[in-house]
């Protein structure tokens, strides 16, 4: 008499699951329907006026939505002197780029500070007052490459738009 108890237990809890088995499945379909998937980075941009602390690093990304939810994508700014992003109103630091961050900002605003003495040489040489020089501040706009190559080509190039323009101010003011 026990063996065949157990033997109904068994077959009556398996025809209990045969009969919520579709609803699992179901329940399945409709997680990945609505799960998405981990965010991709799609690129990464440095915006921010040089000469001052307020360099950004842009990194946009796209997330994979189920078939009930579309992709969704989006951009996390975070700050060159300290690394922390603020989204939805809190502050999230990226502790694995202080460092290169950190390293980024003092070569752009030494590459800066270079270009700003030089261009003031050069205007004192025209006997043209330097001073607007010293005080100026640049927006800068570039991309990161997909090497170090490619990222320092664009910084180079964003460097010298930069040049020019203090070039054309400097030739406006000497031909006036």
């Amino acid at each position: 008499g026990a063996s065949s108890g157990l033997a109904g237990t068994i077959a009556s809890g398996l025809s209990g699951l045969a009969t919520v088995a579709p609803y699992l499945a179901a329940a399945a379909v409709l997680y990945k329907g609505l799960s998405m998937g981990e965010k991709q980075k799609t690129g990464t941009t440095v915006t921010g006026n040089l000469g001052t602390q307020d360099l950004m690093r842009n990194v946009s990304w796209n997330q994979e939505g189920g078939f009930l939810r579309g992709d969704r994508s989006g951009v996390w700014s975070y700050g060159l002197s300290n690394s922390t992003a603020i989204q939805d109103g809190k502050a999230y630091t990226d502790p694995a780029n202080m460092e290169s961050d950190k390293a980024l900002l003092n070569q752009l605003t030494s590459m800066y500070s270079a270009m700003k003495v030089a261009s003031g040489e050069y205007a004192k040489a025209l006997g043209l007052n330097a001073e607007s020089i010293k005080n100026r501040t640049d927006s800068i706009n570039f991309s990161f490459g997909k090497t170090a190559e490619e990222t320092s080509t664009n910084i180079s190039k964003a460097f010298e738009a930069i040049n020019n323009s203090i070039a054309k101010e400097l030739d406006q003011f000497n031909n006036s």
